[in-house]
């Protein structure tokens, strides 16, 4: 998928994964050799991997459009599902690894004990400003509510209360809409302006990414913004292809800027360059951050 994947250790733990992925759209269509990366930070798969970096028997991790698996003396799980309406989550797959594909990975891939390196324990955390309200209550999985509950999170956050969600969110948005049909429902850009204001939050579109002294500043002055992003693979029949996430603040990290977000998909935090147009998601999907809703 074009990325590299490195666990972050801690107190010999595994608690985060820093994953490498181009940087911007173009990106994608260069070679690996003059493509620009971006790195990110997140807590994706890595209790699963922290569960099984001690085991002294070879495991491969698979990936398809249902999500992460572990492959295992011949035996391969579903460790995480993608957020995909009507994916079937089982916990055992008939998928396998062939003798091939072993074959590669025992010819390129040289086995290494990962060590916790002391040194980069140090606080390297320079500056962090977050909505400080921001709390993560919800999480999406099998509707196509991104907007709702990007929208939800923010609007607790900047008005401090836990009223908001993302399904009395689309039950508004889509009053005569039966419970059954209501997954199947998303936002707008005009729903999404008209909500806010119905909150009365003054919400207006901005093209691109916001810099990151914009970011700093609508954070200090408790505003939020929504991210609008579109799936780089442009397939019509993904009932994903456009995606919603809430930005929650910014930070500067070694000297590098970076912008804190939420993607609705997940449980924890995300942390990326700030100057990357790209969001390489959780389960491999990547997304063009085209557009945001400033005003939350």
């Amino acid at each position: 998928d074009n990325s590299y994947y490195y666990p972050v250790i801690k107190d010999g733990k595994i608690v985060y994964t820093l994953t490498l992925s181009p940087k911007n759209k173009d990106d994608l269509n260069k070679s690996k050799e003059d493509m620009n990366y971006s790195v990110k930070i997140s807590n994706f798969i890595a209790k699963d991997l922290d569960q099984i970096k001690d085991k002294n028997s070879n495991i491969t991790v698979l990936t398809d459009e249902k999500g992460f698996y572990f492959e295992e003396d011949g035996k391969v799980r579903l460790v995480k599902a993608t957020p995909l309406p009507g994916n079937v989550k089982e916990k055992e797959s008939a998928k396998t690894v062939s003798s091939k594909l072993k074959q590669e990975l025992k010819n390129t891939v040289t086995p290494t004990k990962v060590e916790e390196n002391e040194a980069i324990q140090e606080d390297q955390v320079q500056y962090e400003n977050t909505l400080k309200n921001f709390k993560i209550r919800e999480q999406q999985f099998d509707n196509s509510w991104c907007a709702g509950f990007s929208m939800a999170a923010l609007l607790n956050a900047t008005k401090n209360t836990d009223t908001y969600n993302a399904h009395d969110i689309m039950r508004t948005l889509y009053p005569e809409v039966s419970e059954q049909d209501l997954p199947n429902c998303s936002t707008f850009p005009n729903q999404m302006i008209e909500y806010g204001k119905s909150q009365g939050r003054d919400i207006h579109y901005q093209e691109g990414v916001p810099s990151y002294e914009q970011v700093d500043q609508l954070t200090k002055d408790n505003v939020g913004i929504m991210i609008l992003a579109q799936s780089v693979s442009q397939n019509p029949n993904d009932p994903h292809l456009g995606h919603a996430l809430a930005v929650v603040g910014n930070a500067k990290i070694n000297d590098q800027e970076k912008l804190i977000y939420w993607n609705p998909w997940d449980t924890e935090l995300s942390i990326q360059d700030a100057d990357s147009s790209l969001l390489h998601l959780s389960f491999n999907r990547d997304y063009n951050w085209y557009g945001s809703m400033i005003g939350y």
